[in-house]
């Protein structure tokens, strides 16, 4: 294999190599800068074939084009967006976007060292996420290869899915395996048999891949350590216990046979979000809904050239017997019409009804929704999260909210019959007054950093029911300075010293900054005298990209709606990032000891 890239080298007189973050059989990944846009993140993905002849390495390069140009065509949100490709001296390379966040396998290890992993509603959340990308890449022929915990990132902007490392080496891999003479295979564990056994792979096998993922997450444990090698089956049952509707679709998207499992991801979206649904009670004449169906495969006889295709009944006996039994049951039915007729017709004394056989209580329906802070009816109060929602019976809302320690979190509940518990990661109320909240209201002081959850439910008896849930963050005061630490005592006391002077208290100029229609980008500036600071309010939306550049002898800090620092001096001239979080930055200009002319380059985009 080629050495890796020199740190500090620039590929294209435009990508800084900052440092290598992986390496394996087919190529490595770079963490770069892109200096065309700002010194922007970016990932770059040198890819290695290890070809034996010229005509290998040409078909490498060709098929390397190809799927460049395929990875080209994705654009969905929660896979790394494609920027480039090139080639230097013989190394093929691909450029995408940077993802700021945890894979789970890092989100995992966490969590283990705490004793727990994680729960089965946030598993059924982040299965649908990775059902929802695979159905948009199998609606267009392309399979990852390659579902893990190690390639699916919890993104830190808005902590949604996203699938990486999709990269061109595992779409290459089975065109030029014949070439190269080496046996492609996926992720042991993880790998569905056939992949594992021919290379050969199908939607269905980024479906099985997934369902490994999904039991590594709620049991911690290796997919070695779960499969049972001996019998061919996967023991999981011995380490978690899930609805029986979740465990359903896991068992069929685990299936030996790719043709028993689901066909794609959008069949299995179907079929999870159908078990997560309350079954309705069924009235006379209406079609049952497609859960629990037994699976059977309808076998069509093939037939003559020119004729349609339809279903063939198989007679048994002679053809008078199957007349004489259709009879049969055409009579059977009109004497119970005529009998029940009768019965209906007749008065009814002292008629007694029975009463309804006992319901069984069914478990509700989790429903898990992520908590948005920013409310966009007050721009100045980004902590505080406001949905007005609806609730059904037999359903269990959960909000999901990423919290800090020693925060202050409020949590009001507007509404009638409604009930309001207040979780932390492992499933456990935050304090004594936080589990079946009736009274809508809790606030106290969160114990660690990390997912909170709020559940809503209805009480007994109670019809569906609109509320309004509102959820504030706020961050402690800092602790008062200690106390000045008064002289020793001395037999002399020391000289009187004359005070120093008080400094002046600077004059804070404020300002705001807003861009003319249809431009992302304005210039502000002027002169700023000793002790003045120029303190300029910029309104902005969740992520969005900005660049901010100076001119003059001036310092320039950059503070996020919370007040925390997100760039200085230390940063450089431009100072570029993204925004996590809608409401208002400050960009704060500090002069020097004399007067300085200077001015400033915002862009937003």
């Amino acid at each position: 294999m080629q050495s890796a890239i020199q740190l500090g080298h620039t590929l294209k007189d435009r990508y800084l190599v900052k440092r290598v973050l992986g390496q394996g059989g087919m190529g490595r990944t770079y963490l770069a800068e892109d200096l065309e846009r700002f010194r922007e993140l970016c990932v770059i993905k040198e890819f290695i074939p290890h070809p034996s002849s010229e005509e290998a390495t040409a078909k490498a390069r060709e098929l390397f084009r190809r799927e460049a140009s395929l990875l080209y065509q994705i654009n969905h949100p929660q896979v790394p967006q494609f920027r480039a490709n090139f080639e230097i001296d013989g190394r093929l390379f691909l450029v995408q976007d940077y993802v700021e966040g945890k894979t789970y396998r890092a989100l995992l290890r966490e969590r283990l060292q705490m004793g727990k992993a994680f729960h089965e509603v946030e598993v059924i959340d982040i299965v649908c996420q990775v059902l929802e990308i695979l159905a948009y890449l199998h609606d267009r022929q392309i399979i990852h290869r390659d579902i893990s915990p190690d390639n699916l990132m919890l993104r830190t902007a808005d902590q949604k899915t996203v699938l990486i490392d999709f990269g061109v080496g595992k779409e290459m891999a089975t065109h030029i395996h014949d070439i190269w003479g080496a046996t492609i295979a996926g992720k042991p564990g993880y790998a569905s048999p056939e992949q594992l056994r021919t290379g050969q792979v199908f939607p269905s096998s980024d479906i099985y891949a997934l369902a490994v993922t999904a039991l590594v997450l709620l049991t911690g444990r290796d997919p070695q350590e779960l499969f049972d090698e001996v019998n061919l089956v996967w023991r999981w049952q011995d380490y978690v216990s899930l609805s029986p509707n979740f465990a359903q679709v896991l068992e069929r998207m685990l299936r030996h046979r790719p043709a028993d499992r689901y066909a794609d991801a959008r069949e299995a979206l179907l079929y999870l979000r159908q078990s997560q649904l309350q079954v309705p009670t069924l009235a006379v004449g209406r079609t049952p809904p497609l859960t629990n169906l037994p699976e059977r495969t309808l076998v069509l006889e093939t037939p003559p050239m020119g004729k349609p295709t339809r279903p063939q009944l198989t007679q048994r006996g002679g053809g008078t017997n199957w007349l004489l039994g259709i009879l049969a049951v055409l009579l059977a039915g009109l004497a119970s019409w005529v009998v029940f007729s009768l019965l209906s017709s007749r008065p009814q004394h002292n008629a007694t009804t029975a009463p309804p056989p006992p319901s069984t209580p069914t478990k509700p329906t989790s429903i898990l929704k992520d908590l948005k802070f920013g409310d966009p009816l007050n721009w100045s109060d980004p902590n505080k999260a406001t949905v007005t929602d609806r609730i059904n019976p037999g359903e269990k809302i959960i909000y999901r909210l990423t919290a800090k320690k020693g925060q202050v979190m409020t949590a009001s509940l507007t509404g009638a019959n409604l009930q309001m518990t207040l979780l932390y990661e492992d499933q456990k109320p935050i304090d004594d007054r936080s589990s079946d909240l009736t009274l809508g209201y809790w606030q106290g002081q969160l114990p660690a950093s990390g997912a909170y959850f709020v559940e809503i439910t209805l009480l007994e008896n109670s019809t569906p029911q609109e509320f309004r849930l509102e959820v504030t963050l706020v961050n402690p005061e800092p602790p008062p300075p200690p106390p000045p630490t008064p002289p020793p005592s001395a037999e002399a006391p020391p000289p009187a010293q004359q005070p120093e002077p008080p400094k002046p208290e600077p004059e804070i100029i404020n300002e705001t900054i807003e861009f003319l229609p249809g431009s992302n980008g304005t210039a502000v500036g002027g002169t700023i005298q000793p002790q003045q600071v120029f303190n300029y309010q910029l309104q902005l939306t969740a992520e969005q990209k900005v660049a901010i550049a100076y001119e003059g002898e001036v310092s320039v800090e950059v503070y996020d709606p919370n007040g925390v620092l997100l760039a200085d001096d230390r940063d450089g001239n431009p100072k570029s990032f993204q925004t996590t979080m809608a409401g208002v930055y400050k960009i704060v200009v500090t002069g020097t000891s004399k007067p300085t002319d200077f001015r400033l380059f915002v862009d937003a985009f």
